[in-house]
């Protein structure tokens, strides 16, 4: 009833400010196109190599010891805290699902994951963020840097969860695959971006435009991003930093999309993302420099593609899995020489 109650509640506002709403999702799709698109479709199409069974098994060998004794987890939750730091959401929360198919991970490993790592895909904060919306693709490192250190705060700072739930099994997620399968997920978060920028616009029309702008940043983090770096105000880059750990409403409800069916909470999530506020605004206090509008400078001539760049850092995910099967190749072909002789 409360769902049917706010869905006639967005559909009467549009009617009655189409023009707004029509302006909205026309912005929200423009910045989709040139940023969140390319950022995140690497991932969605490599997404079955990077949380298949060859990839996890490798990462596992390889992680197992970092993450038993740096983190209190199994090494089964190594792929998906990589692929989760790599991709960003809603890929990364796709992956976390994924892993804990078929019994990999407990509930207690998937809530410290979907607590920590689902923020935003790295290539996003450096080109799209960074390069695109403020000029600087060093602004956009440090917001790399800074979210990197977060994610990693946040699973030490949970290292005293209960692990009581361990036994209990996530249930079976299919592992769909191919291009087909990667557009779909990729529409999937264009028509997340569009309801909430549709959405924004009109409730900017009713409360006033600088709220409406701010309002975005809590909704939607790229659309409120884009306009928050053309605003030279006192105070940009701390409401820019609060709302890149926080994510939005917009990406809280892609992730949940996913996480959801792992068992993980509303309450728990929203914890993750408080969190990784806070801990945001106090690390770029220190990292990023001080809280004002001129702090952000230019750097024209710096144009690095983001599709190109987002590709590559998935590719890194695949390093584990390309040493193994090398690995294994060799050992195989040694032996066979063996017994020949």
């Amino acid at each position: 009833m409360k769902k049917a109650a706010a869905a006639a509640s967005v559909m009467l506002m549009i009617l009655i400010f189409p023009q707004a709403s029509v302006d909205g999702a026309r912005n929200a799709m423009s910045v989709w196109c040139r940023s969140v698109a390319p950022a995140l479709f690497p991932f969605f199409v490599l997404m079955p190599i990077l949380a298949g069974d060859e990839a996890c098994a490798a990462c596992e060998r390889f992680l197992s010891g970092v993450m038993n004794k740096v983190f209190r987890m199994s090494g089964a939750a190594a792929p998906a805290m990589l692929i989760g730091m790599l991709s960003g959401s809603p890929a990364g929360a796709l992956a976390i699902t994924r892993v804990a198919t078929g019994g990999r991970l407990g509930r207690t490993e998937v809530q410290r994951l979907a607590m920590a790592v689902c923020g935003l895909s790295p290539s996003f904060l450096i080109l799209g963020i960074g390069q695109e919306m403020y000029g600087s693709i060093q602004f956009g490192w440090k917001l790399a840097a800074i979210q990197l250190a977060v994610q990693i705060l946040i699973l030490l700072l949970t290292r005293g969860m209960e692990r009581k739930d361990e036994d209990l099994r996530i249930e079976t997620i299919e592992n769909r695959g191919g291009i087909k399968a990667a557009v779909e997920n990729i529409l999937a978060v264009c028509g997340y971006m569009v309801l909430f920028g549709a959405i924004s616009a009109v409730i900017a029309m009713i409360i006033g435009k600088q709220a409406g702008e701010l309002l975005l940043l809590l909704l939607d983090l790229p659309g409120g991003s884009a306009v928050l770096s053309g605003k030279e105000i006192r105070g940009r880059l701390l409401l820019q930093l609060a709302a890149t750990g926080f994510g939005g409403m917009c990406i809280a409800l892609q992730n949940m999309d996913n996480l959801g069916k792992a068992k993980v909470t509303w309450k728990q999530y929203l914890t993750g993302r408080c969190m990784s506020m806070i801990l945001f605004v106090i690390i770029g206090g220190v990292f990023a420099g001080p809280f004002s509008a001129e702090n952000v400078v230019k750097y024209e001539k710096e144009n690095v593609n983001i599709f190109a760049a987002s590709l590559l850092t998935a590719c890194l995910g695949l390093i584990p899995l390309i040493y193994s099967v090398g690995k294994t190749y060799f050992l195989t072909k040694e032996n066979l020489e063996k017994q020949e002789h």
